[in-house]
C-alpha cells in the first residue's frame, strides 16, 4: 500500500514538473493559477480629435506575467458624472464604447453631446480574466458650432502631462497635472492661463 502511494507522489510530481496539467511547457494563457492583473506603466489617457460630438481616446499598453501582450482585451467605459474610477463603478455606471478588443491602444467615441464634459476610463483584462483600471480623466466635447477658438494662443504649453482643466467663472482657465513649468514659466503642478 505505500509503495502505491509513493509511485502516486511521484507520478503527480513528474506530471505537474512537465506542465501537463497546464497545458503546455510555457504555461497556458487560461491558466487557473494565474491571479495577477495585467500591468500597467502609464496610467494615464490621452485624447485627439476633439469634435462637437466626439473624440479619440488613447492609453498606452499593458503588460501581463501569462498573457502575450497582443491578447490583452481593453474595453473603454465614459460616463458624464465623475463616478466611474474603479471597475465596479465603471460597470455599473458607465457606457461602454464597445466590446472589449484585443490588442487595441485607442477608441474613437461618437454621438455624444456638444459641449459636454466626459469621463473616461480603460479596463483591461488578461485571459484568465485579471483586470486592472487605468487613471479616470476627462475632456469636454466642443460647443455645437464644433469651431476651433483660433484667438487662443497657449503658447509652448506645459512640460509635462495636465490632468485637469478647469474653466473659471472669469474666463481664465485653471490647469493642474504633473508639469514644473507652463509656457516656459516655472509652474508646479498647478497654472492659471488668461486666454
Amino acid at each position: 500500500m505505500i509503495k502505491q502511494i509513493l509511485h502516486a507522489l511521484v507520478l503527480a510530481f513528474l506530471l505537474s514538473s512537465c506542465n501537463l496539467f497546464t497545458g503546455s511547457g510555457t504555461g497556458s494563457s487560461t491558466d487557473s493559477n494565474d491571479v495577477t492583473p495585467p500591468s500597467l506603466t502609464n496610467l494615464l489617457l490621452s485624447y485627439s480629435n476633439i469634435f462637437s460630438t466626439g473624440f479619440t481616446v488613447s492609453w498606452s499598453p499593458a503588460s501581463d506575467n501569462v498573457t502575450p501582450v497582443s491578447e490583452l482585451e481593453y474595453r473603454v467605459y465614459y460616463a458624464t458624472t465623475d463616478n466611474i474610477g474603479s471597475i465596479a463603478q465603471a460597470e455599473t455606471n458607465g457606457t461602454p464604447a464597445g466590446e472589449y478588443q484585443a490588442g487595441i491602444t485607442s477608441r474613437e467615441i461618437t454621438g455624444l453631446t456638444p459641449d459636454t464634459l466626459y469621463y473616461c476610463v480603460v479596463i483591461v483584462r488578461d485571459k484568465a480574466g485579471n483586470r486592472i483600471i487605468y487613471t479616470r480623466t476627462s475632456v469636454k466635447t466642443f460647443g455645437p458650432s464644433g469651431a476651433l477658438d483660433t484667438s487662443f494662443d497657449p503658447g509652448t504649453g506645459t512640460d509635462e502631462w495636465i490632468w485637469k482643466i478647469n474653466l473659471q467663472s472669469d474666463s481664465t482657465i485653471l490647469i493642474g497635472g504633473a508639469f514644473i513649468s507652463y509656457n516656459g514659466t516655472t509652474r508646479n503642478c498647478i497654472a492659471r492661463i488668461f486666454p
